[in-house]
């Protein structure tokens, strides 16, 4: 433990740009994250909004990822199909931080809406 440790983050440092792997870890987290702080309704549309988001990223996503490797669909949808699985399996450990979170800062639920109303999101 260093508490005045500084920790300076780049992106894809690890894994490379538009790569199954990136996806993997991002929609991942992105679901693991989404059902620690949304209200329970808006957890509901997460499908929804995964799918309207695949598309999109179907439409725009280059044949190549970011190290010059032909991406394929087949690549891309087992990566998406792994990190939901992934985040499916943490589901009850992030239920529990869930729990964890309500308890020591009251209404998450207003304040994450809040945010979403302030930033929103496309």
């Amino acid at each position: 433990f260093c508490p005045d440790a500084k920790v300076f983050h780049e992106r894809s440092k690890t894994t490379v740009r538009y790569s199954p792997n990136k996806l993997f870890y991002s929609e991942r987290n992105r679901l693991r994250s989404a059902v620690r702080l949304l209200p329970a309704k808006e957890i509901a549309k997460l499908p929804f909004y995964a799918v309207k988001r695949y598309l999109s990223m179907a439409k725009n996503t280059p044949d190549r990822s970011g190290d010059g490797k032909k991406l394929s669909t087949f690549s891309i949808c087992v990566a998406l199909a792994k990190a939901w699985g992934q985040a499916m399996a943490f589901l009850p450990v992030d239920i529990k931080i869930r729990s964890r979170y309500r308890q020591k800062f009251g209404n998450v639920d207003a304040v994450v809406m809040e945010l979403l109303k302030t930033y929103v999101l496309n």
